[in-house]
């Protein structure tokens, strides 16, 4: 048995190391790769076309200082900047030629000339307050917290009932939202603390209300983020929560994608520390949005490198 079992896996790995080896030298052929140093990597044997994910990419590099990555579209690679050539040096000595336990296969990396890694091509939105017309339903609003008010309110989280998620931590008010159900099936939690309720009845105030009454926020999930973090793209579930999301920048700012797979479109919106957004309409119930994995983000051609960053997502809770 135990002959017929080598016999059996054996043609599997050598046609495996095979396929290795083609694309290793396929990738040495490449004018863009280099034996001298950079920052900057090209990973051979991860990438899309063998149904890769960003999310697999920040998975496999959390120990290192990525500031950028990309993995091209229809590609069997991944390109990453790293901090420094020495940090790239680092990873491409941990990656290269190796079986990656998150890709579950031998990879090749190899320097990349710096000027080959491409260059951000979308350009990022930059709110000057109101509604975002390239979303429909989006809006955000400048300067909603005080600096003091923000200060205030990390303060007041530093002693929060934080717990763990993957890439992130969270904590939750008013109600528990249970990640499994996608909902919040549990019993409501103590009354919502008064420096948040603040923030509520401010979103609900004046002749002009940002949120109808109806809709006026019952539960908060607070998420912090540290550099290089992102969170998948998502529809916070449906049924779950009302019409209207609001979404509160502490600490840092950040880029967020806005994505309609009805049409395909991709928009980026930068979104100020101490900022307010709203997400109603379609862009609360049809586009996608999420916070890509990297620690830079390039906004009007300027690279700016991500801070710890917390967001508060105050919602109506529907299925009590």
């Amino acid at each position: 048995l135990r002959h017929r079992v080598k016999n059996d896996t054996s043609p599997t790995l050598e046609l495996a190391e095979k396929k290795f080896r083609k694309r290793r030298a396929a990738l040495l052929q490449r004018k863009d790769v280099t034996d001298e140093p950079t920052d900057c990597l090209l990973v051979g044997c991860f990438g899309h076309d063998l149904h890769d994910t960003p999310l697999m990419l920040a998975e496999m590099l959390r120990e290192f200082e990525v500031l950028e990555s990309t993995m091209p579209f229809g590609s069997s690679f991944s390109l990453v900047r790293l901090a420094s050539a020495n940090e790239a040096e680092r990873c491409r000595t941990a990656l290269d030629e190796k079986i990656n336990v998150v890709a579950q296969r031998k990879l090749s990396a190899h320097f990349l000339q710096p000027e080959h890694f491409p260059a951000t091509t979308r350009a990022v939105l930059v709110p000057s307050g109101g509604a975002i017309d390239e979303v429909e339903g989006l809006s955000v609003v400048l300067d909603f917290v005080t600096e003091s008010e923000e200060q205030a309110l990390l303060a007041a989280l530093e002693t929060a009932d934080w717990r763990p998620l993957a890439h992130r931590r969270v904590v939750h008010f008013g109600f528990e939202f249970n990640y499994h159900t996608r909902c919040c099936d549990g019993p409501r939690l103590a009354p919502m603390p008064s420096h948040f309720q603040t923030l509520i009845d401010r979103m609900t105030a004046g002749p002009y209300p940002l949120i109808t009454v109806s809709d006026t926020p019952d539960q908060l999930t607070v998420n912090a983020y540290e550099p290089g973090a992102g969170i998948a793209a998502h529809i916070d579930t449906p049924s779950a929560f009302g019409p209207v999301l609001a979404l509160v920048s502490l600490a840092a700012p950040i880029v967020m994608e806005f994505a309609c797979p009805d049409s395909g479109r991709l928009v980026e919106v930068w979104l100020p520390a101490r900022s307010l957004t709203l997400l109603a309409g379609p862009a609360r119930y049809t586009w996608t949005h999420a916070i890509a994995h990297r620690k830079v983000d390039v906004v009007q051609g300027v690279r700016i490198l991500r801070s710890p960053r917390v967001s508060l997502t105050f919602r109506r809770v529907t299925s009590e």
